[in-house]
Parts: C-alpha cells; structure tokens; sequence
C-alpha cells in the first residue's frame, strides 16, 4: 500500500507540475488571451479524495510552481504556496458526509469544488494581504476572478473523474478502491 500511495501521489504531483508549466507556456506564447485554466484545484482535491491531507502538499507544489514561472516575488511566491494549502479545510466534506458519499453525489462534488476554490482563494488572499499590507477584500476579489475560469474547468473535471467504469473511477478513495480489487480476487474461482 505504501508503495502504491508512493507512486500516485509522486504521479499526480508530476502531473500538477507539468500542467502549470504548460499553462504559463501559453499565457507567453498568448499574452493577449484574457483567461488561461490552472490544474491545481482539480488535481489537489482528486488527490484529497484518494489520500486526504496529502492533497493538500499537491496544491502548494502548484502554486510554488505557478509562481516560481510567472516570476513571481517572495509575497506572491508564498500567496500561491501556504495560501493553496487552506484548501486542506474541504477535508471537512469527508469527516461530515464520508468520501463515498461526497464521491457519488454530483451536487455533492460540484459543492465540494466550489468550496475549494473558495477556501484556496480566500487562503492566498490572506496570504497576500499579510506580505503586501493591501487589503484583503480587494485581493479576494482579484484572486477569485482570474482563476473563475479554472473554477469552472475544475467543476468539469471533478464530475468526469468521479465516474466509475468496471475499474473503479479516479475520484475515489484509494484504500476503499484496493479493498474492493482485495475482495474480487478473493471472489474469483481456482483454476
């Protein structure tokens, strides 16, 4: 099981890594573009519903690197780093409803989104305000509209990730998912 968590855990942070580095690819090869969508969101609370807390370290790592390549200063550095890490409250979504239900719920998962979004925004305001001394509501305001876009784009992957095939599904808590291949093997006849 370690091993396992190992691998997806190093996977997904592989994943966030590359996708914001291609996401300010973009915004360089397209400076006029108004919207650009960053992974950070849906990829910290797919790795939320998998490993719980350990999502949280996956959206700092996203927003260190979303930072560090838009060439950002120390305050905007530690906005984006400790300020993703208040995203870590959606975790309350498991302890009152359980991660099944969340994970089979598409209302569920659409609320789940949008309070993560909300939390990692509100966090990196905080953040900012503290560093840069402006004020926080006007921050917030800046922070949730420019990642609205993405919002909405995490909403979209949360809801496909959520659904199962014969497999299991990606937005699924691991442990539960390898008791389940655990609990098929045990079912299947000798040969």
């Amino acid at each position: 099981m370690r091993r396992y968590r190992a691998i997806d855990l190093s996977l997904f942070a592989l994943i966030v890594c590359l996708l914001e580095a291609a996401a300010q690819l973009a915004i360089r090869l397209y400076p006029t573009e108004a919207f650009s969508f960053s992974a950070v969101l849906p990829i910290a609370l797919i790795v939320m519903m998998r490993w719980g807390a350990w999502g949280i370290l996956h959206a700092m790592l996203g927003g260190l690197v979303y930072s560090l390549l838009n060439g950002g200063g120390t305050a905007a550095v530690l906005a984006y780093t400790l300020g993703s890490a208040l995203v870590g409250g959606n975790l309350v979504w498991f302890r009152l409803l359980g991660k099944k239900r969340v994970q089979q719920s598409g209302a569920l998962c659409v609320l789940y989104t949008l309070s993560g979004y909300a939390l990692m925004e509100t966090g990196r305001a905080a953040v900012a305000a503290a560093f840069t001394h402006s004020p926080f509501f006007g921050l917030w305001v800046r922070y949730m509209s420019v990642d609205a876009l993405s919002c909405v784009m995490a909403v979209i992957v949360i809801l496909i990730a959520r659904r199962r095939d014969k497999n299991g599904c990606v937005f699924q808590d691991q442990r539960e998912y390898l008791a389940e291949l655990a609990a098929r093997e045990e079912q299947k006849p000798c040969a």
